[in-house]
């Protein structure tokens, strides 16, 4: 008998514990949050708020999906034709036996600035000009993208 006593207690207090909480009550933390301007997210007994929650939580999110080399994934499995639409014609082919090589080129010219040290010298550090090239290559098996690669090269 006390243990069923004690199981009532507590899911009762629970209920109560709930009730609250909840975001109906007026006086729950996270529902006064959300009713005035400040909205707050209670994580691991921390209140956040919520726009630096999302922040913290879109900010890498965006950062991948918007990155060109996770645009350039995305054509694997697509039609060559797609390819050649998208970059032009390959800087070269290269046919093998079972696939063929597409690769493109892309050179930019990267010129020297000065690097701030937060303070005035009269002798300033420069970085070097260099020449930026990016090497995509595409594998084409039977005129269907079987895999993508990028490679960053820099050439002073």
């Amino acid at each position: 008998m006390p243990r069923e006593n004690k199981f009532k207690n507590y899911y009762l207090e629970f209920i109560e514990n709930q009730q609250k909480s909840s975001i109906l009550n007026p006086k729950s933390p996270i529902s006064t949050s959300i009713l005035f301007k400040n909205p707050e997210i209670i994580i691991m007994n921390k209140k956040i708020n919520l726009i630096k929650y999302l922040t913290i939580i879109l900010t890498p999110l965006i950062l991948c999906f918007c990155s060109s080399y996770s645009h350039i994934k995305k054509l694997k499995g697509e039609n060559a034709a797609r390819i050649i639409e998208e970059f032009g014609k390959p800087d070269m082919v290269i046919p093998r036996k079972t696939d063929s090589l597409y690769i493109y080129l892309k050179e930019t010219e990267l010129r020297s600035t000065e690097i701030s040290q937060g303070k005035l010298t009269l002798d300033p550090m420069v970085s070097p000009g260099v020449t930026k090239t990016e090497r995509y290559t595409f594998t084409i098996s039977n005129g269907i993208v079987t895999n993508v690669n990028r490679i960053i090269e820099y050439e002073r």
